[in-house]
């Protein structure tokens, strides 16, 4: 793996283990987590875009294809993780989790659509500078 594979698919894949590991915490472990649907939009909507910048090659270069398979991807994983969850002591697996999830890796894929078309028309002016 070359250096910029690794600097664009590091961030993700870090990213995600260190959501299974947090995942295969045992529930009584864990304690109550307050606001739990927002820390699963949130983790989420990183995750998704994480991947769309590895899949575009960089923000500025996303397009809709690759946010739809940031998303699609975002959603696989997010009901491996909650199928993982399902075996680990005091955990279950739930829909609204899984929801949650794809809502805030929705809205970051809205975001990022939004800051393409901005910073798209400024990455090519700096190109094009002498």
């Amino acid at each position: 793996m070359g250096w910029r594979a690794l600097k664009l698919w590091g961030p993700p894949l870090v990213y995600m283990a260190a959501i299974f590991a947090v995942s295969h915490v045992p529930g009584e472990d864990l304690g109550s987590v307050r606001y739990d649907k927002l820390v699963h939009a949130l983790e989420y909507a990183v995750l998704a875009a994480l991947l769309a910048r590895a899949l575009a090659g960089g923000l500025w270069r996303v397009s809709r294809p690759v946010l739809v398979l940031a998303l699609l991807l975002t959603g696989l994983y997010a009901l491996t993780d909650e199928l993982h969850q399902s075996f680990i002591a005091g955990r279950q697996a739930s829909v609204l989790d899984v929801i949650a999830d794809l809502a805030g890796a929705g809205l970051a894929m809205l975001a990022l659509a939004g800051a393409a078309r901005w910073l798209r028309p400024q990455a090519r002016e700096q190109v094009n500078r002498p």
